[in-house]
């Protein structure tokens, strides 16, 4: 037990009765505050992601293009599918087609950087249209799928003059971006249809209440390092999930005194989407990431993410921050779930 010597001799009665209530409410606020104690951890584990299709049964592919205004001068490196062999036989088992109609460059922002001294003048530029790519099987003409890509911003060239500036917007800055966007689909590509295996950091927690009902959350912390440690185990999370779900249903959002609060019910939202994330539940990670947006809206919120160690990751990247590693400075990927579990989310 912990004693509170407070110099009572130095004040005078009054001033010590009111010192006396002064420490009683502090105990009462301190009982509330550690009534429940959430402890987040902290562990990097193997997010695994399996290709978006199973493409076994295919053995080649070629490639079409799809453009509606200038075709640029070279498509760049021939696209990957994983597990196919790219052909240019007349019957290949499927058909890549890369499309990029409707380019829209319009939406731009004028910004300046200084270099040497010097303002150079460059355009912050949103590039939207109908760009991705379809799969489709030759022999019965299906399109297995159809995936696009997001508006996205690109900077360009930075100049000096004004004047060389727009010529470049107006002549070669198009004919870069539409390799640009060849390039992004290819890599969409890449990363859709393979399998990767990528180091992650997620941060679930243990839940310590006084609440009896919810005594067994207290116990998680052992299976919970074991499922989701270097090498995860995704079966291991199953119990885990149907307990978090079964308390999770009981969440009084608005009743601060609740067993389940607002508090442990935001705790729990994290630690299903860090399962589903090794579980790759895409729609059980969408739904616990929605929950979560419609009750947490505040300007100072942060939706449930988590951490990529590796600068090759493809995938939805909300931000990144950068990480001294074996000697050299790394970007780590920061994703939200939300923004995940869209992305990769078959419509």
């Amino acid at each position: 037990m912990v004693r509170l010597l407070l110099p009572f001799s130095v004040f005078p009665a009054a001033s010590r009765r009111g010192a006396l209530l002064l420490l009683a409410a502090g105990v009462l606020l301190t009982t509330g505050a550690t009534a429940q104690k959430i402890e987040e951890k902290d562990l990097w584990t193997t997010y695994h992601k399996s290709a978006m299709m199973p493409l076994q049964k295919y053995k080649t592919f070629a490639v079409e293009y799809d453009f509606d205004g200038a075709s640029p001068s070279t498509t760049g490196a021939v696209p990957v599918i994983p597990g196919l062999q790219l052909t240019r036989e007349a019957n290949p088992d499927l058909v890549l087609k890369i499309f990029a109609r409707a380019v829209d460059l319009s939406g731009r922002t004028r910004s300046s950087v200084t270099r040497d001294k010097i303002a150079r003048l460059y355009y912050v530029v949103t590039c939207k249209g109908e760009l991705g790519y379809e799969l489709v099987e030759k022999a019965t003409n299906t399109t297995l799928m159809t995936r696009t890509l997001r508006p996205y911003s690109v900077a360009s060239k930075d100049f000096v003059s004004e004047g060389a500036l727009e010529e470049y917007m107006e002549g070669a800055f198009p004919k870069e971006q539409l390799r640009n966007i060849i390039q992004r689909v290819k890599a969409r590509v890449a990363y859709e249809l393979g399998a990767q295996d990528y180091r992650v950091r997620v941060k679930p927690s243990t839940i310590e209440t006084k609440a009896a009902a919810l005594a067994e959350l207290a116990q998680t912390g052992p299976a919970l390092e074991a499922a989701i440690g270097e090498t995860p185990h995704p079966e291991q999370l199953q119990p885990l999930i149907g307990m978090w779900s079964k308390h999770l249903a009981q969440v009084n959002w608005e009743d601060k005194k609740a067993d389940v609060n607002k508090k442990v019910a935001n705790a729990l939202i994290k630690n299903l989407c860090a399962a589903y994330l090794i579980q790759e539940n895409y729609a059980g990670m969408h739904e616990m990431a929605k929950l979560y947006a419609d009750h947490n809206k505040g300007i100072f919120d942060i939706q449930p993410q988590f951490e990529v160690d590796n600068e090759e990751y493809l995938g939805a990247t909300t931000s990144y921050h950068t990480s001294l590693s074996g000697g050299k400075m790394r970007n780590i990927m920061i994703v939200n779930y939300a923004l995940l579990s869209d992305d990769l989310a078959l419509k």
